[in-house]
């Protein structure tokens, strides 16, 4: 049975084994992922406790390890303490102001208030006690945390935070701000809780149609768009819930005429700007003499060709990354294919190690060994899909997770050796580039694009 009573908040060990993240080398690293996986309700928290102190409405789930009392299950609410009593320095995880503010104003008598928490302390020896308790404990709250808004706050920690490219939330910010027929209510719940996959994925096909060459720019030029009251209804159906992925990936269906979008092949520039109108159509008139673009088979080496002249990695810590990809488009996959297969192996090693030191995700293990690529390829793959709760995310990076988990695939790390030792093992261009397409989705994640 536990005890309880108790404890400073400065005596208590964040848990660097959690089990909502990778195993950590220090706190400070601990709390950087908290950050990472949820930054808004990080910040939150944090905010709760220093207006109205911490409220002993649970116990911390505590497990005495020798001297030392480490938190089992509360380590945000005990990150959040020791940030605002500053036995960890707030600054060096960059709050936003008001938080920073907010930290630097609490008075004595909050930080004397606040100094101790409840706990209930376990030994070692109830070890399987604790780890079904954080079980339970963990399984309701990822219940209770899979919301509406956690797309949004993703999507906007990733732009903010990583300088990643967000279309879908730029352009929904954009119609939030220039809107004016919803009410407050709907207009501040759309800015936390909206389904953003739904519209990247419906913002994709109505770009084209608007003469944008990507949703990106789309994006940049709204409200100066043609049809801007079609794509604001299509925004507000997505956000209203009477539009979903169903609708908007149906293959029998035109979902955008319904809308009344132009079709594909009558669409010129979407800009709205008078004075360019005749030059846009003499242009639109022109193009549409051109061939229209080649599509190649995923077994066609060109395929690749074409993936990599559009592949422009995102992000800190990547500059070998660009230089590599380089090289690979200068190497004629058909014939040299075993040169390519090496330096697209290193490009995906590098794009892992990136994504992870961007993320804060430990690539060593506790005893400072390097962890296998395979294994940093799964735990990418979970912090990319949100460990499953981002479905679209998760389909489209399912088939290369699928074929780096394969033994015999050419990117392996066994592959690789034996195509360095083995004299049986070949490689030929279709092959490669077949692989090299399945692999492609998870490149383009790591690196700060999206589906």
């Amino acid at each position: 049975m536990p005890t309880a009573r108790n404890l400073p908040v400065k005596k208590l060990k964040l848990d660097l084994h959690n089990h909502r993240m990778v195993e950590q080398s220090s706190e400070s690293g601990a709390v950087e992922n908290m950050i990472a996986l949820a930054d808004d309700r990080f910040w939150a928290l944090i905010e709760s406790i220093a207006d109205s102190g911490y409220l002993p409405t649970e116990n911390i789930i505590v497990q005495e390890v020798g001297r030392e009392y480490l938190v089992r299950e509360g380590n945000r609410r005990i990150a959040a303490l020791k940030l605002l009593h500053g036995y960890m320095p707030i600054d060096d995880i960059s709050p936003p102001r008001h938080i920073a503010e907010k930290a630097a104003s609490l008075t004595s008598e909050w930080k004397k208030a606040n100094t101790d928490v409840p706990c209930a302390i376990f030994t070692v020896a109830e070890e399987k006690t604790v780890d079904k308790i954080v079980s339970l404990a963990h399984a309701k709250s990822e219940k209770a945390g899979r919301d509406p808004w956690q797309q949004v706050a993703r999507a906007r920690h990733n732009r903010d935070k990583q300088s990643g490219s967000e279309p879908a939330l730029d352009l929904l910010e954009s119609f939030l701000r220039h809107t004016r027929s919803l009410a407050t209510t709907t207009r501040e719940r759309w800015g936390g809780a909206y389904p953003l996959s739904v519209l990247l994925d419906a913002i994709k096909k109505v770009a084209p149609r608007l003469g944008f060459v990507s949703s990106r720019e789309l994006a940049a030029a709204y409200p100066k768009v043609k049809h801007r009251a079609d794509l604001d209804r299509l925004i507000t159906d997505i956000g209203h819930g009477q539009v979903s992925h169903t609708y908007t990936r149906s293959a029998s269906r035109d979902f955008l005429a319904d809308y009344g979008f132009p079709d594909a092949s009558t669409s010129t520039a979407g800009r709205g700007d008078a004075t360019k109108g005749a030059a846009a159509a003499a242009t639109a008139a022109g193009s549409a003499k051109k061939k229209a673009k080649a599509t190649y088979a995923t077994n066609d080496p060109r395929s690749v060709t074409q993936l990599l002249r559009g592949f422009s990695p995102r992000g800190p810590h990547r500059e070998k990354l660009v230089t590599l990809i380089k090289e690979a488009k200068s190497l004629d996959l058909a014939v040299t294919p075993h040169a390519f297969a090496f330096v697209v192996r290193a490009i995906l090693e590098i794009s892992v190690k990136a994504y992870c030191k961007q993320h804060s995700i430990a690539t060593t293990n506790g005893k400072g060994y390097e962890l296998e690529l395979a294994d940093l390829v799964q735990t990418v793959f979970a912090h990319l899909s949100g460990k499953g709760s981002d479905k679209a995310m998760q389909k489209w990076l399912h088939g290369a997770v699928t074929e780096l988990k394969k033994k015999d695939s050419l990117l392996s790390v066994t592959s690789l050796n034996a195509l360095v030792h083995s004299r049986a093992f070949v490689a030929d261009g279709v092959g490669v580039s077949t692989i090299f397409n399945n692999v492609f989705p998870l490149l383009q994640a790591m690196n700060g694009e999206t589906p």
